[in-house]
């Protein structure tokens, strides 16, 4: 019963080669034996995919099996069959949300992402210094802390800042914060 369930077969239908062929998608026939179930390569374990007779929905399987003919007797098939449809589904959800991350991924801006960062260690700068006494702006703490004039931070943490000066400033908090090449390049959390 589970097996036709499997198959998406009526408890009445009469399980043949001939029909299990037919419904595995046209795709992957060849590759799990379909056409000639003699071959060893029923031995083999495979995923396909099957359609539904009743309602032409795509369903995967897994099966691992062989065909066994006693005595020159009807074929019949020994093993395991599940359907996988749903760890499929997820496999393909995760791709595809794996493609769009990266998709977005590459069409990130590092001067943008550095931008950020910057504005981000600046206000906590900010938050520090008045914390501890101190009226200054982030913008003021950062360039102490660089050696740098607050023209020059500025500049950087500008909207539309000049990449060079970026790059070196850039480089040069992560050497102040005792950060990786390249840390300020990545996204972190706020």
């Amino acid at each position: 019963d589970e097996y036709r369930h499997i198959w998406g077969l009526d408890a009445d239908v009469e399980v043949t080669v001939e029909l299990l062929s037919r419904l595995v998608h046209p795709d992957d026939r060849d590759a799990v034996g379909t056409q000639r179930p003699d071959r060893s390569d029923w031995l083999a374990y495979a995923e396909f995919r099957r359609v539904d007779p009743r309602t032409g929905e795509i369903r995967w399987i897994a099966r691992r099996g062989e065909v066994v003919s006693l005595d020159g007797t009807a074929p019949r098939f020994v093993g395991i069959a599940m359907d996988i449809t749903d760890r499929k589904r997820s496999e393909q959800a995760l791709a595809e949300s794996e493609s769009r991350v990266r998709e977005l991924a590459e069409k990130l801006d590092v001067k943008v992402i550095r931008h950020r960062n910057v504005r981000l260690l600046m206000k906590q700068l900010a938050l520090d210094a008045e914390r501890s006494g101190r009226r200054s702006a982030g913008t003021v703490m950062l360039a102490e802390m660089l050696r740098k004039s607050v023209a020059q931070v500025s500049r950087f943490a500008a909207e539309n800042p000049v990449t060079p000066i970026g790059d070196r400033i850039a480089r040069e908090i992560e050497e102040a914060f005792g950060k990786a090449h390249g840390w300020m390049d990545h996204v972190h959390d706020d």
